[in-house]
């Protein structure tokens, strides 16, 4: 809608006259003497009820917009300034984003891109699982174990995080970043959507792009971790010796395919400041605006080496368990 930035605004601000009235009631200052009278507190409740159902219904009816919007974009980006018919009208996506933003921080927005993300970019995590689950244990380790197909599973898993997890990245600092990314405003809308740091709040794109790499890394039922935890459990259940030698071979094939995997990532991380920014920036005294994206950027490929780190330490142990194991039975 076209004045949703406006209405957010003004419910945001009349949510904090209700919350500083029902402060001063709560501790008995002065200012609350006028709803000690029975009347007015009654008007008082109504009225904030009135916000925060109106609140409710708007962000509601924006979250949907934006979920429309999304879905018709069919994935496909472009940022050029005259991007090609039937690309995702990112722009529309960031005027509802900065509206969202206005209540709650975007909580519910950050949870409902996440889940749009993994439902409809990631069938081989979150849909292929549910079928999997109706597949008895029994059924899979009769299975022939394949080391060609295996890695070729692997590999196609991890290439579709490495596209898809690029692609978003891409996204996500032109929606949710802190300047406005080819709207020729830069910086000076900073404090009217909530994105700037200058108080010690978090890039608002590193903490929707942590979100989403943990969801999609570490969900315990659906993530990367599980699926590899499940391949794994599905090379135990052949229970012979030949096994071992094969879930050997694929820990090597994880570690390999998980180090390209999140240095692929760490290249698109850097590639998140918009270039307006980069083009901008003096070298001999970089701006404000470059500095936030710049850290905010670092903290990321930091986030991406703990994530890494969590993703080998849990099967180095394994690994070399299962090394000394097989070296004492040929011994």
């Amino acid at each position: 809608p076209e004045n949703s930035l406006e209405a957010a605004r003004a419910l945001k601000q009349l949510r904090a006259v209700v919350r500083s009235k029902g402060n001063a009631a709560a501790t008995g200052s002065a200012s609350a003497a006028v709803l000690h009278d029975k009347a007015a507190q009654r008007r008082f409740d109504l009225t904030s009820s009135l916000i925060r159902r109106t609140s409710e219904a708007l962000e509601q009816r924006l979250l949907g917009t934006f979920e429309l919007v999304y879905q018709e974009g069919g994935g496909a980006y472009d940022f050029s300034p005259k991007p090609r018919p039937g690309s995702m009208d990112w722009r529309e996506l960031r005027s509802l984003a900065q509206a969202l933003l206005l209540f709650d921080s975007g909580r519910n927005l950050h949870s409902r891109y996440v889940d749009m993300v993994v439902t409809s970019r990631f069938p081989e995590l979150f849909k292929e699982s549910i079928q999997q689950q109706r597949t008895t244990p029994k059924t899979r380790a009769d299975a022939e174990f394949d080391m060609d197909t295996t890695r070729s599973k692997l590999s196609n898993l991890f290439h579709r995080v490495s596209d898809v997890c690029t692609a978003e990245f891409e996204l996500i600092a032109y929606v949710f970043g802190s300047t406005m990314a080819g709207s020729g405003r830069g910086h000076h809308h900073h404090g009217e959507n909530g994105r700037a740091n200058s108080d010690g709040s978090e890039e608002m794109a590193l903490v929707v792009a942590r979100a989403l790499l943990q969801r999609v890394i570490s969900d315990p039922q659906n993530g990367l971790q599980a699926r590899i935890n499940d391949l794994l459990a599905s090379i135990d259940r052949i229970g012979d010796f030949d096994a071992g030698a094969k879930k050997l071979d694929t820990f090597v094939v994880i570690h390999e395919k998980a180090a390209g995997l999140f240095s692929l990532l760490k290249d698109a991380a850097d590639r998140m400041i918009p270039q307006d920014v980069l083009d901008a920036n003096n070298a001999s005294m970089p701006s404000a605006t470059y500095l936030a994206a710049r850290n905010a950027v670092d903290s990321l490929k930091g986030f991406l080496t703990s994530q890494e780190l969590a993703l080998s330490n849990t099967h180095r142990q394994g690994y070399i368990n299962l090394e000394l194991r097989l070296l004492h039975h040929d011994c």
